[in-house]
């Protein structure tokens, strides 16, 4: 039987992991400590999740996709309807959350390293990166008039130079340029060349 009362849910166990890892970090939180913080016992979390781990890996990836929803939300919210200020908007909100997600962000690098033996980790940290660009991908297509192709190329683009951006953030860098000085240059390079995404899949197809 699940644990009973009040807080002791699967959602309870969620938001609880949540805290922990912006908290405590990936490897250092432990069972007790995500029961304590859900109010539940050590039984629900095998109940709910299977694991401990199953139980982090999703609340990194809620965690994580409430972070990218939010930088979207502030960038569009601020430019509706989505135009090119769009790009350096999302630049700007990205620099913004850094402080407030620094927890969240190390456990996700500490996660991360658990995912070349872990299929099912891989396969979801994969599918939260597929669902960020089909997410990302219109928003710019719109904004900037590109093609499919190509705003969803833009789009992992920036998602890779987010995470390249965030590494070298975390180790301190005074060097590290802003996010909004690298997005910038990037997209003035795809919009001046919009057609040559087109040409080059014609050339190979």
């Amino acid at each position: 039987m699940p644990p009973a009362g009040s807080g002791k849910n699967r959602a309870a166990l969620l938001e609880a992991a949540i805290g922990c890892l912006a908290r405590r970090g990936y490897a250092r939180t432990t069972s007790r400590d995500l029961a304590a913080a859900a109010g539940a016992n050590l039984a629900a979390i095998t109940y709910h999740y299977g694991s401990k781990e199953e139980l982090l890996h999703q609340a990194l990836l809620e965690g994580f996709r409430r972070w990218f929803e939010s930088l979207v939300d502030d960038a569009v919210v601020i430019a509706e309807p989505p135009g090119p200020e769009l790009v350096p908007r999302l630049a700007n909100a990205l620099e913004s959350s850094l402080d407030a997600n620094r927890g969240l962000a190390l456990a996700f690098l500490e996660a991360l390293a658990q995912a070349d033996h872990s299929t099912k980790l891989r396969r979801q940290l994969a599918k939260s990166y597929e669902d960020a660009r089909l997410r990302l991908g219109p928003l710019l297509k719109d904004a900037l008039g590109l093609d499919e192709r190509a705003a969803s190329d833009l789009a992992s683009g920036m998602i890779a130079i987010a995470d390249g951006l965030l590494i070298q953030w975390l180790l301190g860098s005074r060097a590290t340029p802003s996010a909004i000085e690298v997005v910038a240059a990037i997209t003035a390079g795809a919009r001046s060349q919009p057609a040559a995404s087109g040409s080059t899949t014609e050339a190979h197809g």
